[in-house]
């Protein structure tokens, strides 16, 4: 299913009861390579979580970083941890 985040094109994808996300990076190619935000390659992928505040006990317990807590964010719960190789990870509750 074709969509846009931020003016920018968006394909969404159900693959065997997940959801897949890919989208594309504003900007010159050039200025963003060194831009760990909008880095080349992948940046970050998701997991849809069914509670977030359960989820975040549950990996803080074993040790995992979040590089940005549980916010509250168009309707949804959204948060992010740390993965390898500077891969973010988002879990989000909607």
């Amino acid at each position: 299913m074709a969509k846009t985040w931020q003016g920018l094109p968006r394909c969404d994808m159900k693959l065997g009861g997940l959801t897949v996300l890919i989208s594309t990076v504003k900007g010159d190619l050039q200025e963003t390579a060194g831009d760990h935000s909008a880095q080349l390659g992948i940046n970050h992928f998701g997991f849809r979580v069914d509670d977030m505040d359960e989820a975040c006990t549950e990996l803080k317990a074993k040790g995992v970083v979040f590089t940005q807590e549980p916010v509250d964010y168009k309707g949804a719960k959204v948060a992010f941890i740390e993965g390898p190789d500077r891969v973010s990870i988002e879990l989000v509750e909607f």
